[in-house]
């Protein structure tokens, strides 16, 4: 026993000791204050890019019915170069004397719930009726970045990770 069995028990011994210590040791890591705002700042970010990405209301005239309305407004990616292109294009169309579109068919919809993206309604949208538009699509975008940006500073001026947990 002394030659091979004793060295095993005393080698189980030292694991069964240190296991749980480095355990312990990345589970406080882990949970340190560094590493929860970290993870936080993380959170932020996603719910973030989720609100922008989300879409925003506002308020358009269908041509179906001719009264203004609030319509929800896509605000994806794909989205939000379309509303770069629009604008750049709404722009020239103002300055050129041909070639560059003067409106453009623009999705919107109806009823729409977290849930369901709602009913359908395309917008014909001129200079003069894509401009309140954009300004709600970049107000939007700099909204949720700003509260983003307030968490975040919160995030940083924490002090303990029950704060940090609370924001």
């Amino acid at each position: 026993y002394a030659g091979r069995g004793a060295p095993c028990v005393a080698l189980w011994e030292t694991e069964k000791e240190r296991l749980p210590a480095e355990a312990a040791a990345a589970e406080e890591a882990y949970n340190s204050l560094e590493n929860v705002k970290a993870r936080k700042l993380a959170v932020i970010d996603a719910e973030t890019s989720a609100a922008i990405l989300a879409g925003f209301e506002c308020e358009a005239t269908p041509p179906d019915t001719g009264v203004p309305e609030l319509l929800h407004f896509s605000y994806d990616s794909f989205d939000q170069q379309n509303f770069a292109d629009a604008a750049v294009s709404m722009q020239l169309a103002t300055a050129s004397d041909g070639g560059i579109p003067t409106t453009t068919p623009w999705n919107a919809y109806r009823n729409h719930t977290a849930d369901s993206k709602g009913d359908l309604v395309i917008l014909q949208l001129t200079a003069e009726t894509f401009l309140p538009i954009y300004a709600a699509a970049l107000n939007h975008k700099a909204t949720k970045m700003a509260e983003g940006g307030q968490r975040k500073a919160a995030v940083a001026a924490a002090q303990t990770v029950e704060e940090v947990e609370a924001i």
